[in-house]
């Protein structure tokens, strides 16, 4: 199969370059590469071995992943607060690891603490310290902060960086040999947005997101995972098969990041992930069914994954190279998705 609409979002400038991949839990259906990891300054066409900047989808590699593989060797408790492992929590000393996990905390999305934090104590301690939008375990709000907390969190109980622990217990055990916080800025990159609006240099090999690049060379929580399509497909491969026959993970730890953990909310949350049930259609489309769930990143990267079909949806892009004021494809995400189940679905009629 030709992977639907894919041409049609290239050809309409949603992005200058894209690595895509149809899989199932049997392996790849089918991949597509397309146009240019690079165009300003110079042009450089994409590869299939390009890594990307997978933005929030790096809560999903780093963060989630991590705390559900600490879960499973009983090395740490979900029901864990803030205030047992940071004796100044702030407002937030009551909010579990759960809570951070499915963004039911109560953190505000996002802040621009790299502007006006000294260290990254102090960024920690601002978030820490910032105004709880609602009562833990309540309601949901999508949150950066709440995940660099997270990650954060993880470092401490563990005493080890968040990539190390993300490459030990995730992706070197699953294969992913490419993904990293740290790239080499040798290997072929996919550039970003421009350093100055008025310049030509652009953000490539060093993490978008303002936040996360304020903490390097540490990890943060909230960003900063590369990834290449052959990575992200054997890790949507992996939950894919884990969902059929769980064996890295319990059930109960499958159920746990497919299903939707916040039906209180207006928003459907797993364990990491957006839950097609309530809220997200304009990410998953309505084809990929509402037990589907996926994640998305600002720089234009992501997977959305549909239980029902046992299929998933790699888009990896550039869509903020040059400029972030490109949202086309944050317009016809949604669309894209309907195009390509709706294609897999028609073998099942």
């Amino acid at each position: 199969m030709t992977i639907p609409y894919l041409d049609a979002l290239f050809s309409d400038g949603a992005f200058p370059g894209c690595a895509c991949a149809v899989v199932d839990s049997s392996g790849i259906i089918e991949k597509a590469i397309l146009g240019y990891r690079e165009i300003v300054p110079e042009k450089k066409e994409m590869t299939e071995d390009t890594l990307f900047d997978m933005a929030s989808i790096s809560k999903i590699l780093g963060p989630a992943m991590v705390a559900l593989a600490l879960h499973h060797e009983n090395y740490l408790d979900f029901d864990l607060r803030i205030k047992d492992v940071i004796s100044k929590a702030g407002n937030f000393g009551e909010v579990t690891v759960f809570q951070l996990l499915t963004h039911s905390a109560g953190f505000l999305p996002e802040l621009p603490l790299w502007r006006y934090s000294e260290n990254a104590d102090d960024l920690f301690s601002r978030i820490l310290n910032s105004e709880m939008q609602f009562l833990p375990g309540t309601s949901v709000i999508y949150s950066c902060l709440g995940y660099i907390i997270l990650g954060h969190l993880l470092e401490i109980i563990t005493g080890k960086p968040l990539g190390e622990l993300a490459s030990s217990l995730v992706w070197n055990r699953i294969g992913m040999r490419s993904t990293t916080y740290h790239p080499d800025l040798s290997s072929p990159i996919a550039a970003t947005e421009r350093i100055h609006p008025d310049g030509e240099a652009c953000w490539c090999g060093v993490v978008h997101d303002e936040n996360a690049r304020f903490l390097l060379p540490g990890q943060s929580g909230n960003a900063g995972v590369f990834s290449t399509l052959s990575d992200i497909s054997r890790f949507v491969i992996f939950l894919l098969r884990e969902m059929k026959s769980p064996s890295f993970f319990t059930a109960e730890e499958v159920r746990l990041f497919s299903t939707d953990q916040t039906p209180f909310a207006p928003f459907s949350r797993s364990v990491g992930f957006m839950v097609n049930a309530r809220g997200y259609s304009c990410n998953g489309g309505v084809v990929s069914g509402k037990n589907s769930f996926g994640h998305t990143g600002f720089t234009g990267t992501s997977i959305w994954i549909s239980p029902d079909l046992d299929a998933g949806v790699i888009l990896l892009s550039n869509r903020v190279h040059p400029t972030r004021e490109n949202k086309l494809l944050r317009e016809k995400l949604g669309t894209f998705h309907d195009s390509v189940f709706g294609s897999i679905r028609s073998k099942y009629d």
